[in-house]
């Protein structure tokens, strides 16, 4: 006759599995989660929190991927214009936006959207600052726009982008 397992041993074997799969959700997850709920934020705007609670808490990590970083830094963008209350709202929604946008350089200085973030975080800075209070973000802003520029114009040039646009 085989012995029956103890009940107890049953269960912790079964609450060790479980927690095995009970995986927290990973930054890949936040992001695809963030951008299933910003698809439709007009609806909603309340979604922009949401989402931005999401990546907050994905790029929380020691090392972040810089495509998290990225939709943080456009989540801030978006909470800047639409859910920010009043100027000192907005600005501290657009220099959070810049500094995700400043981290995901750092971790991928050829990644064209976080230079493009960084640039319109800057960008809206600056015009809620006014021109002589924003004058030393004008090199940044204009160092993240070529840096885009170029980026685009290599795309542009690429023989696989040019003859798949071309063809008919």
């Amino acid at each position: 006759m085989i012995p029956r397992p103890r009940i107890g041993a049953v269960a912790a074997l079964l609450l060790a599995l479980l927690a095995a799969l009970a995986v927290p959700v990973g930054a890949q997850d936040a992001v695809a989660a963030a951008r299933a709920l910003l698809a439709a934020w007009h609806e909603d705007p309340a979604r922009i929190d949401r989402a931005r609670a999401l990546l907050e808490a994905a790029a929380a990590g020691a090392a972040p991927a810089p495509e998290t970083l990225i939709e943080l830094s456009s989540v801030w963008f978006l909470a800047g214009e639409f859910r920010a209350g009043g100027e000192p709202g907005r600005i501290a929604a657009y220099e959070r936006g810049a500094e995700a946008a400043r981290r995901a350089v750092a971790a991928s200085s050829r990644s064209d959207r976080a230079h493009f973030m960084l640039a319109i975080n800057y960008g809206r800075l600056a015009e809620i600052r006014g021109v002589m209070r924003a004058v030393t973000l004008v090199g940044t802003i204009r160092e993240e726009s070529a840096t885009v520029e170029s980026g685009w114009l290599l795309v542009v040039r690429h023989e696989g982008f040019r003859s798949s646009v071309m063809s008919p």
